[in-house]
């Protein structure tokens, strides 16, 4: 068996160590700080490209939908101006039909009946002769 002899480190050689390796640990996190930043760049650049893809389509869908909801209004403001003009004309008919009513009703109470006699009708072959009809009564005719 061999020994080995104990290998006694110097103050210099333990500070050169030492240097290094903060050195490297140095290197080592600014390294993955270069690593973090470069991510977090491209990350916010994506979100900044897909928000404005994002901002232009809802611009867009909204200028869409915006037209729609107008020309919806001018559909809806036409169907109101025809709907007018029917409660118009249905005003117009209840008026005739309340006049036609009126005035049925006061035909019927205004004209009496009369009872018509009848009128001979002469025939050279037969002589006076009653006609086949004759209404009995004016509203009859």
């Amino acid at each position: 068996m061999s020994q080995t002899e104990p290998a006694f480190v110097t103050e210099d050689t333990y500070r050169s160590y030492r240097d290094r390796q903060d050195s490297d640990i140095r290197k080592a996190f600014i390294q993955q700080a270069s690593l973090i930043e470069d991510g977090n760049r491209q990350l916010t650049s994506t979100f900044n490209n897909k928000l404005s893809s994002v901002n232009g389509t809802l611009s867009g869908r909204i200028g869409e939908l915006s037209h729609e909801v107008q020309q919806l209004k001018s559909e809806v403001s036409q169907v109101k101006s025809r709907l007018g003009h029917i409660e118009g004309d249905m005003g117009e008919m209840k008026a005739r039909l309340n006049q036609i009513e009126g005035r049925s009703f006061n035909r019927s109470m205004v004209q009496p009946r009369y009872t018509l006699s009848s009128i001979r009708i002469y025939d050279p072959d037969v002589g006076f002769t009653l006609p086949d009809y004759f209404p009995p009564t004016i509203n009859d005719f």
